[in-house]
């Protein structure tokens, strides 16, 4: 065992070494400057928005940025870090103490919330393209940024519609565990129970279940107008076919990166009971975001997820960062992000004093005839 703990370290000093070396490789008119990207890298979305992220500084180095007289060549350090908090804060830890300028990560918000006290140690800014627990800029560090609205204003701003607008009066709730689906959980009950819905259970199952048979006959006892699920993509589709079977007549509302094709043909015959929130995307006629598929799709050979946007806009705001600051110190880059407002493709970026975007957007979402429809935008 202490054999293979000392390789470890080994193997980790070697790669530091290395990954310092490549820093001090460019020529006397050339600096290299790396941005650390950490997230599940073998999850679809995850792994797509890696090549988005690879993308934006392919394109600054062919744009060109000097700093002090040299020219900057950008790269991207991956980091997998397994949708695992705790492999998240080893990753943290690494990057830390790399030569990374910022790192653009986590993905889920747990794991960016067990990363983001060792980023601030470090003092090296992290970007979250995805990440949006309201726990996440809580503790108030500065080098941390969010690049999606909040659950606490997402939440507020759909309960509202589900109330006032959809007149759904009764709800169940069902959540992960996580930090993240508790969190959502809470937030979700106390919203709808101020606007005088009922709530009339709550369940939580754990993050690796894929049996949601109990959790859901309790609910169909009760017959709610909507089961609220929180918790991760790769189990809210399990939760949609297993209402399908058990033949639930509630709506099923849902969170996260759900709003695509693929995840309908996984849920089955869903017709008309999902709703979905996610942040705000860019109208699919969008000259900046045709354009960025356009690259996308010549650079890979394949389509661009769009929301890959975020992972794309999180590695440009950095860059524009260094261009406004006119440095490659992390506690620069960190003032110049606070100071930035830079349009992005995902739309106006600049962030508030604890690091949340400044007037987020939401987008409300019905799946009907297998597929997902516009019910409202929120601002």
């Amino acid at each position: 065992m202490r054999t293979q703990v000392l390789r470890g370290v080994l193997a980790g000093l070697l790669l530091l070494s290395a990954h310092c070396q490549a820093q001090q490789s460019g020529g006397a008119d050339e600096i290299v400057a790396t941005i650390g990207y950490a997230g599940p890298l073998k999850e679809h979305l995850a792994g797509k928005s890696a090549s988005a992220a690879q993308l934006a500084v392919e394109e600054a180095n062919r744009e060109g940025l000097r700093v002090g007289g040299r020219k900057v060549v950008f790269s991207l350090l991956l980091q997998d870090d397994k949708a695992n908090p705790r492999t998240a804060e080893f990753v943290a830890k690494y990057l830390g103490q790399s030569e990374v300028i910022a790192v653009v990560g986590h993905w889920t918000s747990a794991n960016s919330i067990s990363a983001a006290p060792i980023y601030d140690r470090a003092g090296v800014a992290q970007v979250t393209p995805f990440a949006w627990s309201k726990l996440f800029t809580a503790p108030g560090y500065r080098g941390a940024f969010q690049m999606v609205g909040n659950d606490e204003n997402g939440l507020a701003a759909t309960t509202n519609y589900l109330v006032k607008t959809m007149k759904m009066t009764s709800f169940y709730v069902i959540d992960d565990g996580g930090l993240l689906g508790s969190s959502l959980g809470d937030t979700f009950i106390a919203r709808v129970t101020a606007l005088g819905a009922q709530v009339l259970g709550r369940q939580r199952v754990s993050p690796n279940t894929s049996d949601f048979n109990a959790a859901l006959m309790a609910a169909r006892s009760l017959n709610p107008d909507v089961i609220f699920f929180s918790g991760r993509p790769v189990q809210s589709d399990v939760v949609a076919r297993s209402m399908v079977r058990l033949r639930l007549s509630s709506k099923l509302f849902l969170t996260g990166s759900i709003t695509s094709d693929d995840f309908l043909t996984k849920a089955g015959d869903v017709q008309d009971m999902l709703l979905a929130i996610k942040t705000r995307m860019p109208a699919a006629n969008s000259q900046p975001l045709q354009q960025l598929q356009a690259r996308y799709q010549a650079r890979f050979g394949e389509p661009m997820e769009p929301l890959s946007i975020y992972a794309y806009d999180s590695v440009k705001v950095i860059i524009e960062a260094v261009r406004k600051s006119g440095s490659l110190e992390r506690g620069k880059i960190i003032d110049a992000l606070h100071a930035t407002h830079y349009n992005g493709v995902s739309g106006p970026i600049a962030f508030g004093a604890d690091g949340t975007l400044l007037k987020p957007t939401y987008s409300l979402y019905q799946s009907r005839q297998q597929k997902w429809v516009l019910l409202h935008d929120f601002k």
